[in-house]
């Protein structure tokens, strides 16, 4: 009798340090920033965060100065220059964004590595109105994207794709 009562005590134990081990929380040592969450010991950023612990503005990625092509009118390189936002942080601003002869800032949202500019009237140099529409073709990568770009100037509309390189 008392060898079944220490086989079950022994087995007991076993069973209830089986059991600790096996709910041990995922999340338990694992912060998430800027509003993201736990799930599975993995952090679920919130909008317009990445990284392992959502520290990263996603936007992060997309500031700097950069040279671009204006598929409009090939062999002429442009610069631009994207930079935060005050309005938001999936929000950028693009200066230059229809070129170095006639200027405008546009304004664009960041979705992790993609990059798109709502339809907006923009103002060239000589304060002459412009409409600019634009998506990425694809994603922020090698220090690089491109945007395929709706231009509207008057009754002249253009479609181009706008190839920008970080310097």
């Amino acid at each position: 009798m008392k060898n079944v009562k220490n086989f079950l005590a022994i087995a007991s134990l076993a069973a209830g340090m089986f059991i600790m081990n096996a709910c041990t929380d995922p999340c338990k040592d694992v912060t998430c920033l800027n509003g993201g969450v736990c799930d599975e010991g993995d952090c679920i950023c919130a909008t317009g965060y990445e990284g392992t612990d959502c520290a990263t503005e996603s936007r992060t990625k997309f500031i700097g100065s950069y040279e671009f092509i204006d598929g409009c009118y090939p062999g002429i390189n442009n610069t631009a220059n994207i930079s935060t936002s005050a309005e938001g942080v999936t929000k950028v601003n693009i200066s230059n964004i229809l070129g170095d002869d006639l200027g405008g800032s546009a304004k664009a949202t960041i979705d992790g590595s993609k990059i798109t500019i709502a339809s907006q009237q923009v103002m060239d140099k000589d304060n002459d109105p412009w409409t600019v529409e634009g998506k990425s073709t694809g994603t922020f990568a090698n220090n690089a994207f491109s945007i395929s770009m709706q231009i509207t100037y008057g009754t002249s509309s253009q479609s181009c794709l706008f190839s920008f390189t970080k310097k």
